[in-house]
């Protein structure tokens, strides 16, 4: 085989190697692995506030149901006193008491009494009223003491 000049020489295609066979490779990559995460995150975010909301629905219902319960109680015991309220006031016990513990009677007759209206009223008489003032000397825990304090404090701020 002779070369000639400016001729080009025929390319040989390259062929792989015959060899073991890759496997795919399962590595994810980084930016697979951040999107999965972040899914995951808040996922397991909106379950939580959905389990924390189920919690504060069961709360309300149990104070609600306990609020029913002392409801009930407080009427029962309101109604229970009114009726003894009712029973401590009647006319009849009232007049039992009377007679028997303090030894009032009845009355045997009824006398209506008119007051006769007053022509000319008394004047009022003046109310005299003495009044004694003693001199105290301020001692050193007295109020005087302390106003005169406060007096010349604030006179010396000015």
């Amino acid at each position: 085989m002779t070369a000639t000049r400016g001729a080009v020489a025929p390319q040989l295609e390259r062929r792989p190697q015959p060899g073991p066979a890759r496997a795919p490779s399962t590595r994810l990559s980084l930016a697979t692995f951040s999107e999965g995460l972040t899914a995951i995150l808040i996922c397991g975010g909106l379950l939580l506030g959905v389990a924390s909301a189920a919690a504060a629905i069961t709360q309300a219902g149990y104070n609600l149901d306990h609020a029913k319960h002392v409801l009930a109680t407080t009427q029962d015991a309101e109604q229970r006193l009114a009726v003894q309220v009712a029973s401590l006031q009647a006319p009849a016990r009232l007049a039992a008491i009377a007679t028997s513990r303090l030894g009032m009677s009845l009355p045997t007759s009824f006398d209506t009494v008119q007051p006769q209206p007053v022509q000319n009223p008394p004047a009022p008489r003046p109310h005299a009223a003495v009044i004694t003032i003693a001199a105290v000397s301020p001692g050193p825990g007295s109020l005087t003491a302390l106003w005169d304090s406060l007096r010349t404090f604030v006179a010396h701020m000015r």
